[in-house]
């Protein structure tokens, strides 16, 4: 069992690559119990930059806040679905906090995704509550806050192997997020993170998803596994995608939806397909990926009643095309901003 002085050498700056590489080969997914995860997001939470942290501070003035990610690590290829989620999310109203970073063990993080989409959003902590103010919409990217993060991104990448690190991403986010949708390819990590938000007394509601495939959100096919978190009580269950949600538009869908992982999701791929998304396609897997999860986050937050109104009301807001609107809007607001 690693001690807290030991997991206090993640965010020191004098401990060697190699020491640093020795003490993540020991926070494996299965070697780490809630104790010590509850000690990792401790350690490296109190290792985030004060003038950053001021940055974000007035973010908790605009209200109840979302963020929706997904963990990774699941080794299978994927599309940014919690990326394109949160135009979804800001569309329908609600105040999204996107804490995310580049990719360490896959080919496209949240930031891969958006530098090929040429979003100005590494800076945007800087500009955090106009943004808020403007768009509904701000993405923190993770290094930026948390220094320590370049370091340990390039010795994990070494590795090889999924880390406990993994995992607790979603829960660096530095501000106080009421709803969260979070994606966590492993099931022993879903149970322990579960644990830990039912102690988060800002948390309203979360829901906690893996597929049976291991993809860490709400799959396009077959089952997934759902932990929800409300008022400290957790509570699971299983979800079925053609139970949520088969398309309302059905008869105007040219062709069934692609074959899952039909394409190799390079960082290309996902903007390619997100923008097929925007556009409406509904015949594409990735299309199905968003609605599913977006309509997840919107009953999270309450936005409606049922995980299936949820899926409807997504759909409904791709097809209009209110959310490619929105996302162009968002993207000019940024660059005025930014620049």
């Amino acid at each position: 069992m690693k001690t807290l002085d030991t997991i206090n050498r993640l965010t020191d700056s004098q401990a060697t690559e190699r020491e640093l590489s020795e003490l993540l080969r020991d926070l494996q997914p299965d070697k780490v119990d809630s104790r010590m995860f509850r000690q990792i997001v401790g350690v490296l939470k109190d290792s985030a930059d004060p003038v950053m942290l001021e940055h974000v501070r007035a973010l908790h003035e605009f209200g109840a806040l979302i963020d929706c990610s997904g963990t990774g690590g699941s080794g299978l290829p994927r599309f940014n679905t919690s990326t394109a989620v949160a135009f979804v999310l800001a569309c329908a109203g609600l105040k999204v906090v996107k804490f995310g970073n580049r990719a360490v063990n896959g080919r496209s993080g949240s930031f891969d995704f958006l530098d090929v989409l040429r979003y100005p959003s590494t800076d945007s902590i800087r500009f955090a509550s106009a943004l808020m103010a403007e768009t509904g919409l701000v993405f923190l990217f993770a290094p930026s806050i948390y220094p320590s993060f370049a370091r340990l991104s390039s010795v994990r990448k070494g590795l090889g192997v999924s880390t406990a690190l993994n995992f607790v991403g979603p829960l660096l986010n530095p501000v106080r997020v009421s709803y969260r949708l979070t994606g966590i390819s492993d099931s022993r990590m879903q149970e322990v993170t579960a644990k830990f938000l039912a102690e988060d007394e800002d948390l309203l509601e979360a829901l906690l998803v893996r597929s049976a495939r291991g993809l860490d959100e709400i799959d396009s096919v077959g089952e997934t596994f759902v932990i929800s978190v409300a008022a400290g009580q957790v509570t699971a269950c299983i979800v079925s995608a053609s139970d949520l949600y088969q398309g309302s538009s059905a008869d105007r869908v040219d062709s069934a939806p692609e074959k899952p992982f039909a394409f190799s999701y390079s960082v290309a791929d996902n903007v390619a397909a997100f923008f097929r998304v925007l556009a409406g396609k509904t015949n594409d897997e990735a299309f199905r990926l968003v609605v599913l999860n977006a309509g997840a986050a919107l009953k999270v937050a309450n936005v409606v009643s049922s995980l299936v109104d949820g899926c409807l009301l997504a759909e409904e807001l791709l097809i209009s095309g209110r959310v490619l609107a929105s996302y162009e809007s968002c993207r000019r607001v940024y660059e005025r901003i930014s620049r």
